[in-house]
């Protein structure tokens, strides 16, 4: 799940139970017209992004944009559109859990997205798919 826009300052305050379902309530608001494609993060490759939970009190973690992959289990019309994909954010000095973020990027702005870390907790993947 992914959403874009500035929605860190109405996030506060959310419980963990109810995290979820702010997320998603977050996610069909927020109408920033924001573009997941492929190629928009793949031009972002090497920069950084800050990421921070959604629900719990953490400082915020500088991650580098590692890699974009697409994915191998879409549609051809979907492939050209370039809109399913993974990201890597590396460089975490300390084991991340998994997590809904609030990601921030200088070009792309801020979005939530559910964050998955790799075997030693140091790179979070991000695995996104917006056919509709």
């Amino acid at each position: 799940m992914a959403a874009a826009g500035a929605v860190c300052a109405t996030a506060g305050g959310l419980s963990a139970s109810s995290a979820t379902g702010a997320a998603i309530a977050l996610s069909k608001d927020v109408g920033t017209g924001m573009r997941f494609e492929a190629a928009r993060f793949r031009a972002c490759l090497g920069s950084v992004f800050q990421v921070r939970s959604l629900v719990r009190d953490m400082q915020p973690v500088s991650l580098i944009l590692a890699q974009v992959l697409a994915s191998p289990f879409q549609a051809p019309a979907q492939a050209a559109k370039e809109t399913a994909f993974s990201i890597d954010l590396a460089g975490a000095t300390a084991p991340l859990e998994q997590d809904t973020y609030v990601v921030s990027h200088a070009e792309l702005g801020e979005f939530i997205a559910l964050l998955v870390p790799t075997a030693d907790g140091r790179t979070l993947v991000g695995v996104f798919d917006r056919a509709a």
